[in-house]
């Protein structure tokens, strides 16, 4: 049903946008009435990309009077938003968690706010005699808020929005213009702020985390202390240490749990979450899974995953329509021998740098299923037949061609997902490595794969051999 506007008995009716460009400079023309008098939007335009952040996000809002920074991606609704945000966000966000990449922001902030001198004296009205590069790090030292402004709130959104660690919400941002005008000569916005917004996930975020603020999760030495209090403390600290040593990585911190992730093609995914809130010392450890990201990155059929896990785990979702992201098991680890079980069974199924699981030789792997490891130098040659980068479809085009003769049934089975062939899944994984090892750039646009001056040489010493 399409809306109307009526106004002093002129009709207006809704105008998309051709462009993003188009709704951003909306955006940044009515930033004050979005964020706030007190607020400054700064522009992706005219700050300079730090290096080691990549690609930074549409915007930034910094408001030194509420003590809040925000991260703002403005998107059309008619866009496929999880791929735009999604992963641009989260990487941004992994990068700036370093204190070393954050005071490489908040140089190129300090540079925008003095290349205009009206602008730091506007800055120097709110923070009076305190200097302004430490008043922008003491700012951005706390955890932002993403926001999202579109012009039409859809499911999609809130689908993505999910996919973001933090605090996030969404905001509309419409366009009606006069009735037999049509363009944006006469037209009216109906502008959703933070103040009228509502934040997502059913309002456990804050819109903002001003000074003195109360946190929006627990310390790890909280939940380890939740964990004791209920009776399970050494079952979640023999867990949490095993899955961080095999998962190589720190889990994220919510308001009950810790979450284990992992970054896919289509975004940061929980792999596994120890929830100390839901456990008591009778029932056991609660442990939720995500069944169809955690067996996609161990290359495993669900049916085996489950195997894994104590028969007691039932059927679990995030919420009642929840996608398959956020489907999978929920039960409790009862005592050490579960958890140590589980540890030994998940740990034998990691793939180690050279794509193989631990227990399983070179040719039980190829066998099967082709290797991460196999698919190093094939994608490498791919970029350099493309000229050194190219899109992901391209990539894989030239990968299915090269290696068609080699895939097994196996190989060209779906993933638990469903996103990908298990083939070019596999293929993603094998890049990730690459540009964990310099071989391939962190630093090109989403959905485009570039070879660096290390994977050429990289290249050449393994043909060379």
């Amino acid at each position: 049903m399409e809306q109307r506007i009526l106004v002093d008995g002129v009709v207006y009716f809704p105008f998309t946008p051709q462009t993003e460009q188009e709704l951003e400079d909306a955006v940044i023309e009515h930033s004050e009435l979005i964020f706030g008098k007190s607020s400054f939007f700064l522009p992706k335009k005219k700050l300079k990309t730090p290096a080691g952040i990549g690609s930074i996000p549409d915007g930034f809002v910094l408001d030194f009077k509420k003590g809040c920074w925000y991260v703002v991606e403005v998107e059309l609704a008619s866009h496929d938003v999880f791929s735009h945000i999604v992963p641009q966000v989260n990487k941004f966000l992994q990068a700036t968690e370093d204190i070393s990449q954050r005071m490489k922001l908040a140089n190129e902030f300090y540079k925008w706010f003095k290349s205009e001198p009206v602008r730091t004296a506007q800055a120097k009205l709110l923070i009076g005699q305190k200097e302004l590069f430490k008043s922008i790090v003491d700012v951005i030292s706390k955890p932002p808020t993403v926001v999202v402004i579109i012009d039409e709130k859809t499911r999609e959104v809130a689908e993505a929005l999910k996919a973001i660690p933090g605090n996030k919400i969404s905001l509309e941002f419409r366009t009606f213009v006069r009735q037999n005008v049509g363009d944006m000569r006469v037209h009216l916005h109906l502008i959703e702020t933070l103040g009228t917004a509502k934040p997502s996930v059913g309002g456990e975020k804050k819109i903002a985390q001003p000074s003195g603020a109360k946190r929006s999760y627990l310390s790890f030495e909280e939940l380890e202390q939740i964990a004791e209090d209920n009776g399970v403390g050494r079952l979640y600290n023999l867990l949490f240490e095993g899955l961080r040593e095999i998962f190589g990585k720190t889990p994220w911190r919510t308001k009950s749990n810790v979450s284990f992730k992992a970054h896919f093609e289509r975004g940061q995914r929980a792999l596994l979450n120890i929830n100390p809130v839901k456990s008591a010392r009778d029932s056991g450890l609660y442990v939720e899974v995500y069944k169809n990201n955690l067996a996609e990155y161990l290359n495993i059929e669900v049916s085996r995953l489950r195997r894994m896990l104590p028969a007691s785990f039932e059927d679990w979702a995030l919420t009642p329509n929840a996608g398959a992201d956020y489907k999978g098991y929920s039960g409790f680890f009862k005592n050490e021998e579960d958890i140590r079980s589980f540890l030994s069974k998940l740990k034998a199924n990691i793939p180690n740098e050279e794509g193989k699981k631990e227990g399983q030789s070179k040719s039980s792997v190829r066998g099967k299923i082709i290797s991460q490891k196999e698919y190093y130098i094939p994608i490498l040659e791919a970029l350099v037949e493309l000229g050194g980068s190219g899109k992901v479809r391209e990539v894989l085009d030239i990968i299915h061609r090269k290696m068609k003769d080699r895939f097994s049934p196996l190989d060209l089975e779906p993933v638990p997902s469903g996103k990908d062939i298990r083939w070019e899944s596999t293929v993603k994984w094998a890049r990730n490595w690459l540009r964990e090892q310099g071989y391939i750039s962190s630093d090109s646009p989403w959905g485009v794969w570039e070879i660096t001056d290390k994977g050429r040489e990289y290249l050449r010493s393994k043909n060379n051999n």
